[in-house]
């Protein structure tokens, strides 16, 4: 079990091209540049539905 962070941000996609539709989107992008200051490291994780 991993407890090395402290916040979460869950997001589903419906398919792989809504991942990278919101990976490219602005305002996505300009909230990483605005708190990038804030983390030292992001962790992802992968999962499926079973």
């Amino acid at each position: 079990m991993d407890r090395s962070y402290d916040y979460c941000l869950l997001t589903v996609f419906k398919d792989m091209a809504g991942h990278d539709v919101y990976q490219v989107d602005p305002i996505h992008l300009k909230f990483v540049e605005d708190c990038k200051q804030y983390w030292d490291r992001v962790v992802i994780y992968d999962s499926e539905t079973i």
